[in-house]
């Protein structure tokens, strides 16, 4: 089977959660409020990749009528890993705690330490100009409360502000930089910061 996406493994997921709980598959609406798409027309067209892919089947002018494959499924889980989804990030401020339990599935490339890795979702766009994280981009962390120079951090600062910078540690001072070289990086003392994870990776879902 050809690979799927991280948002085609989350279309197929809850379509087969659905059938589940209601004896037929989602409509293309509720799809796109699941996901938050734009209109049905980018579910149709991850919809077409998963029967082309082999995820899917349906009964050709039956609505309703989309079946998932297992098979494909039971293969896919062998090349990805679960990793628990720990908060939703929607501003510097707020850090929003989810379920206990909620997992994401992902490329097990992209995780060095499976042990010590959990996911952030960003939901606002505070992070956008400075460090071209946008709303919806999952952030790969290993936890840790300490890093190297040159690693990317997830830290707060003072007990409330949240930052995502590049960590340097210069003498007697923290220095902080964005990944947009137009701002100008933050001079601190390290008592001022927490270290929340190192960031190893992000998905970004189209």
């Amino acid at each position: 089977m050809t690979a799927l996406t991280t948002r085609q493994l989350e279309i197929l997921e809850f379509i087969e959660e659905y059938i589940r709980n209601k004896g037929c598959s989602p409509s293309y609406r509720e799809i796109v409020a699941k996901f938050h798409f734009a209109s049905t027309a980018s579910v149709h067209k991850h919809i077409q990749s998963l029967l082309r892919k082999g995820a899917l089947t349906s009964c050709k002018k039956q609505p309703r009528s989309l079946q998932v494959t297992h098979a494909p499924l039971e293969r896919l889980a062998q090349h990805t890993l679960s990793l628990p989804l720990k908060a939703l990030l929607r501003d510097s401020v707020t850090w929003e705690h989810v379920a206990k339990g909620t997992c994401v599935a992902v490329p097990p490339l992209l995780v060095p330490n499976p042990a010590a890795t959990y996911l952030i979702k960003v939901e606002g766009d505070n992070f956008q100009l400075e460090e071209q994280i946008a709303p919806g981009d999952l952030l790969i962390l290993e936890e840790r409360t300490t890093a190297f120079n040159g690693e990317t951090v997830l830290l707060m600062v003072n007990k409330r502000e949240i930052l995502i910078k590049r960590y340097h540690q210069d003498d007697s001072l923290v220095r902080l930089e964005s990944a947009n070289p137009n701002f100008t990086p933050l001079l601190l003392r390290p008592e001022a910061i927490v270290i929340k994870g190192i960031l190893v990776g992000l998905l970004r879902t189209y």
